[in-house]
């Protein structure tokens, strides 16, 4: 994110599916980012770490106290973050609307300069050759290319 161009900034948006569980993430991922944007990759490492390796079920309340702990958050701050999140249709509503917008249908899914929508489909998985891709649309949206 250091490299992005002048005036530009990234932002994360989960993705949101059906079900109680996506619902709980995204609010998760909203606290997390209220309470402190700056350690939401270490908020997103430790999420990946207790729900793909560990197993935590998303929807137990000690599973999101075990990524706030690992990432390093104030746990009062999150806490606080998380009660003065808007009402459900809020939180929803920006996201949805985005997803159908840029046609998001798969995670992770990069949208430069709202205009070029990268996925690493486009390049069979090659993590390289998605950076390359990655580089190459934001090039063109700042007119580089």
């Amino acid at each position: 994110m250091n490299s992005l161009p002048v005036g530009w900034r990234a932002e994360f948006l989960p993705v949101l599916v059906q079900g109680v569980d996506s619902f709980i993430q995204l609010k998760a991922v909203r606290a997390a980012t209220m309470a402190d944007p700056s350690r939401i990759g270490d908020f997103l490492r430790s999420a990946y770490i207790v729900l793909q390796q560990q197993g935590m079920q998303s929807s137990a309340e000690e599973t999101w106290q075990a990524v706030v702990s690992a990432s390093g958050y104030d746990i009062e701050a999150y806490s606080e973050a998380w009660h003065s999140l808007g009402t459900d249709q809020e939180l929803i509503e920006p996201i949805v609307q985005r997803q159908a917008r840029y046609g998001i249908t798969a995670t992770p899914t990069v949208v430069v300069g709202g205009r070029y929508v990268v996925t690493p489909d486009a390049t069979n998985g090659d993590e390289s050759l998605f950076i390359q891709l990655l580089n190459a649309a934001v090039s063109n949206a700042v007119g580089v290319a």
